[in-house]
């Protein structure tokens, strides 16, 4: 069977080999069979944390306003980003892609608070529409400085 694995954010529980087995071949479509596991307060634990790095990730994105312009802005329907900031609904993993495509992040930083929030630059440059205002207002104020300082004199 093996040695028990442990779970990221529930420290106190492990998976024997099997339940673990069982995790990793899950299909995708399915709710998280650990999910599934978890009793209510385990699960409630878990929306509630998720609910924190989501509205975290909307406000350093500049997503604010009404409940119905957020939703757009995440390409979701109103009802369930109302679920997943009120901590009663978790998105499974197609929808958590989505989102942390559209925030910036990474979706390991938004589903479990774990690695990076962002990803590396070592790969390359991360896309304007990735960054926060005040990122892009930096980047732009750079760039006129040395625009300024380079340009050729009026002839």
């Amino acid at each position: 069977m093996g040695k028990p694995i442990k779970i990221r954010g529930a420290p106190d529980r492990t998976l024997s080999g099997d339940e673990a087995a069982s995790i990793l071949s899950a299909d995708l479509g399915q709710r998280n069979d650990y999910h599934q596991q978890m009793d209510n307060e385990d699960k409630q634990e878990v929306r509630e944390a998720f609910a924190v790095r989501l509205k975290e990730a909307m406000a350093d994105r500049g997503i604010t306003g009404s409940l119905r312009s957020r939703a757009s802005a995440l390409g979701l329907p109103k009802t369930t980003l109302e679920g997943l900031e009120n901590a009663s609904k978790l998105p499974g993993r197609a929808r958590s892609l989505l989102i942390a495509q559209k925030l910036g992040v990474t979706e390991q930083w938004l589903m479990t608070g774990q690695g990076p929030k962002v990803e590396s630059l070592v790969g390359g440059p991360i896309p304007i529409a990735h960054m926060t205002p005040e990122e892009q207002a930096a980047i732009l104020a750079v760039w006129r400085s040395f625009q300024s300082k380079y340009e050729d004199p009026p002839a």
